[in-house]
């Protein structure tokens, strides 16, 4: 699942750019970009657009890529979505199709039909423990202790996105883990963009004194579909 997803949304995402620009007269888009007009990278609590490849049918195979902005999107943008209808893959000849399914809040997006809803609410629901989906690359150069340290590198992510200390981070291994194991073919590094500090990726459990709610996208490449946790036992409504 984990190994294309920086790729692919790194692929989707430049495809839907180029609509926008073409629907606006070369006009610049904040939140799909995440720049200002000046192309200088916005400033804040990650508002712009994530984009977010899913697999919601559980047989290891990307099947959904969710569009999320946390300060949401405005016509122009959620347009140019609705516009896009092919992508491209690695390895696969001509053009993948892509059908809009569906836009709302979260709670709207959690309430669709199984398995949609019942797979969404791992990603945008509610709950104290939090698992890697797809492995947390750190944003800076670890050290092994202080606030460049793994648990540092961590809590400053979550606390950058309005999202409270944990009570715990554990690293999960690769030997005792099918799932570490599969994080280690992930591609790590952004085709169009800055490499990561350092090229490890690492699987990992989040354990809060109280319930927060998801998406939950850590460190490099978040916006692309790196770092993104699920919840362990989702609760359904």
């Amino acid at each position: 699942l984990s190994a294309r997803t920086l790729p692919q949304a790194e692929q989707l995402h430049r495809q839907l750019v180029g609509v926008y620009v073409r629907q606006n007269s070369g006009g610049h888009s904040r939140v799909l970009t995440g720049c200002d007009e000046r192309r200088l990278p916005l400033t804040g609590a990650h508002g712009h657009a994530h984009v977010l490849p899913l697999d919601l049918d559980s047989d290891g195979h990307l099947d959904h890529v969710l569009m999320w902005a946390p300060d949401g999107f405005d016509a122009e943008a959620q347009k140019a979505l609705g516009v896009l209808r092919a992508t491209y893959a690695k390895g696969v000849v001509g053009a993948l199709r892509l059908a809009f399914a569906a836009s709302g809040g979260v709670d709207d997006m959690t309430r669709l039909r199984a398995p949609l809803g019942t797979e969404l609410l791992r990603t945008m629901g509610e709950g104290k423990n939090w698992i890697s989906d797809t492995p947390f690359v750190p944003p800076r150069h670890l050290k092994k202790q202080g606030r460049n340290a793994l648990y540092g590198q961590v809590c400053a992510e979550l606390l950058s996105r309005g999202l409270p200390k944990p009570d715990s981070v554990e690293c999960i291994s690769a030997q005792a883990d099918e799932l570490a194991r599969q994080h280690r073919h992930t591609v790590r590094t952004r085709r169009n963009g800055p490499p990561p500090p350092v090229d490890m990726g690492f699987t990992l459990k989040l354990r809060f004194a109280q319930s927060v709610s998801g998406p939950i996208c850590l460190g490099y490449a978040s916006h692309f579909g790196l770092g993104r946790f699920l919840l362990e036992h989702p609760t359904t409504n």
